[in-house]
């Protein structure tokens, strides 16, 4: 399907109204044919018509379009023949590729694409547009990026995506017509002519400064935000995210701009009504089990059930999934939501601490090695107590080396206990004892629903048995996580001698079982796949060092020297790391 886009710059041969019926397609099969969730769908249906627009109005074989974030390019695979790769049957990874001529930007964290358009606006004589979504104003990249646009102030194009949802909602009833006056082609000579005939001679330029004041005062109250103006940056719209024919009016204006431009695209999905989506059904179908539930719920009952006026929780929320609700509804002066502000989260969870409150930090696995130096310097120095609930661990299906959940546990290691529960019971009695413990305890998780069993199993802290050490074993795993039940699952149906250890405390050894590992002779495998680190092994390793054991056989089986860039599946498989791999491993010696 789409066959045609293989040949460059097709869609510069269709006309408008054949290009909007192409977005019906297109939309339809996003939404029936590719293999991703719904959330992701509907953000890359959202720029459905602005990417239409900018490969209809750009040549991107020499102007440079940035998508930052690397997540919302579904339509620009399509348009640059590449739409198989999104289907259902295929597990190639969503990211872009700078090696193809179309792929300026392969993508990174929200916001970081802004600085390298920059580097490309200053150092090349090609355009250069970035799209970018307006959730990256609440990261600090965004404002030091911006800083530089003002200093610089490059021939740059950007393409602020709004979904209505955060910090630019606050226009007025006259927008569209203003709007549509802003981007005509009248408005612009006209500005341009003003220009050059009131600003060429003393006596009608106090006029034209007078006009310059009107317009900025009436820019600033009615027409543009404050933000972009006191950055230097020009700025256009709001535009109809929706409304093709607007779109390539703005962009081809855009080709003549000097200087740094924002232009602003509003899109809401539902707000299509000639576009009928329907998802398939194994993509819309959440009914779960009554005794399921997700960690957050789980969580919430942990935190509610402390009873305790000091305990402040504070979130970095991405989406609706990431909040606490019942602890929200019952102490709603303790609890505080950002998203993406992890440094002035981390700031205010210090100040907290300080006044003696209990502060529990909500966090995504990405974002931890960004906060790490804040942690360090307002918690681990200080040495103030805090539990950290680190959320969307371990390997990504999206197949983006950006989104591996995997760069966590090393940064966390050298400051803080780092724990992970095989399943939601386990990790119910583990926040119930880490939140009493001293120092900075943290808590990895996945929000997924498991089953649960409605009572807090008695846990230690320390690595437990699962599985019996005897003499006779043929081999014994050290894992943590899901992998624990997992492995047991595995040893079980196939009848296998081997033995099974819960290392919950990923950054502790049990010394003693070592030694008595050691005094057996029995080779020891140790599983890690939540980390691009093998910490597991290193202390383990070490250990060995230290304590003269010179008999204990370690075998690895973790991510190392692994390209990350595969959905889950693919990257086991390809690399040989499913636990089944692992036992055959661990069978051969």
């Amino acid at each position: 399907m789409f066959n045609q886009f293989e040949k460059p710059n097709t869609l510069r041969e269709l006309k408008v109204p054949e290009i909007s019926k192409l977005s019906d397609q297109i939309a339809e099969y996003l939404t029936a044919d590719t293999r991703f969730d719904v959330e992701t769908i509907i953000k890359n249906i959202n720029v459905l018509e602005t990417t239409l627009a900018l490969h209809y109005v750009f040549d991107l074989r020499t102007d440079r379009v940035i998508f930052d974030g690397g997540s919302q390019v579904m339509v620009h695979k399509i348009l640059t023949g590449r739409a198989d790769e999104l289907s259902l049957r295929t597990n190639i990874p969503l990211t872009l590729d700078t090696s193809n001529l179309y792929d300026a930007y392969q993508g990174g964290d929200i916001g970081e694409g802004l600085g390298v358009a920059l580097a490309y606006a200053l150092e090349s004589n090609e355009r250069v547009i970035i799209m970018l979504d307006d959730h990256a104003l609440n990261y600090g990249v965004t404002y030091e990026s911006l800083v530089q646009i003002s200093k610089n102030k490059p021939n740059l194009t950007i393409i602020m995506i709004d979904e209505q949802q955060s910090l630019l909602r606050h226009y007025t009833s006259i927008d569209s017509l203003v709007k549509s006056v802003r981007i005509s082609k009248t408005y612009v000579g006209l500005k341009k002519d003003m220009k050059s005939v009131l600003d060429s001679n003393p006596i009608s330029r106090p006029i034209f400064n007078t006009l310059v004041k009107m317009r900025d005062a009436l820019k600033e109250t009615v027409l543009e935000p404050t933000i972009f103006t006191q950055f230097g940056i020009d700025y256009h719209g709001p535009i109809d995210g929706q409304n093709l024919p607007d779109l390539i009016k703005v962009l081809t204006l855009a080709k003549n701009f000097k200087g740094p431009n924002l232009i602003h695209v509003q899109t809401r999905l539902r707000k299509n009504a000639r576009r009928k989506l329907e998802f398939p059904a194994f993509k819309t179908d959440t009914t779960l089990p009554d005794n399921f539930k997700t960690h957050h719920e789980m969580f919430d009952q942990v935190l509610v059930g402390k009873r305790n006026p000091k305990m402040m929780l504070l979130v970095d929320a991405l989406n609706f999934g990431d909040y606490f609700r019942e602890f929200e509804e019952a102490y709603p002066n303790n609890y505080k939501v950002t998203t993406g502000s992890t440094e002035s989260l981390i700031t205010m969870a210090a100040g907290y601490a300080r006044m003696g409150f209990h502060v529990v930090l909500a966090l995504a696995s990405t974002r931890i090695i960004d906060a790490t130096s804040q942690l360090r310097h307002q918690f681990v120095i200080p040495k103030l107590p805090l539990t950290i609930l680190v959320r969307k661990t371990g390997l990504s299906s999206s197949g983006n080396a950006y989104e591996q959940g995997i760069y966590d546990i090393a940064p966390l290691s050298s400051m803080a206990n780092v724990f992970m529960a095989s399943d939601i019971n386990e990790s119910y009695a583990l926040l119930d004892t880490i939140i009493e413990s001293p120092g900075i305890n943290v808590l990895r998780y996945q929000n997924t629903p498991e089953a649960y069993e409605f009572s807090s199993p008695n846990v230690s802290l320390a690595w437990s048995v699962v599985k019996p050490i005897r003499e006779e074993t043929n081999g014994v795993v050290l894992t943590f996580g899901s992998a624990v039940n997992q492995f047991a699952k595995r040893i079980e149906s196939n009848a296998l001698n081997i033995s099974l250890v819960n290392c919950r405390h990923i950054n502790a050894i049990d010394t003693e079982l070592l030694v008595t590992l050691n005094e057996l002779k029995l080779p020891v495998l140790i599983y890690n796949i939540e980390s691009d680190s093998n910490e597991l092994y290193a202390n383990a390793q070490r250990a060995c060092y230290e304590l003269n054991l010179k008999d204990l056989q370690l075998i690895r089986c973790d991510l190392e020297g692994i390209d990350l860039n595969l959905p889950t599946k693919e990257l086991k498989r390809v690399h040989h790391i499913h636990i089944d791999d692992a036992l055959n491993l661990l069978l051969e010696r």
